[in-house]
């Protein structure tokens, strides 16, 4: 008997406790992380470049959706897309 795979797609995330996923939560760790980062004995201007960065990008790919994806996602997509191995065949 033959085997198919069939691909699975699912347009909904588990939530916890009713208001956030659990890959939100991971990225909102990761922004309360980040005011660690306010501590540090760098220059001000500098922490304040890097937690903004860091905090827009986090909190981006926490709820930004982009063509129907999570950003986090999206980028990840593009990435892979951009570095594979390309074939380019030219007909005339």
């Amino acid at each position: 008997m033959r085997a198919y795979k069939i691909p699975f797609e699912f347009e909904h995330e588990e939530k916890l406790g009713g208001y956030f996923s659990f890959r939100q939560l991971i990225y909102l760790v990761l922004i309360f992380v980040c005011f660690a980062l306010l501590f540090t004995s760098m220059p001000v201007v500098l922490k304040l470049i890097i937690f903004v960065c860091a905090v827009s990008f986090l909190s981006a790919c926490a709820f930004v959706k982009v063509v129907g994806q999570y950003f986090d996602r999206f980028i990840f997509t593009f990435a892979s897309f951009m570095f594979r191995d390309k074939k380019m065949y030219f007909k005339r």
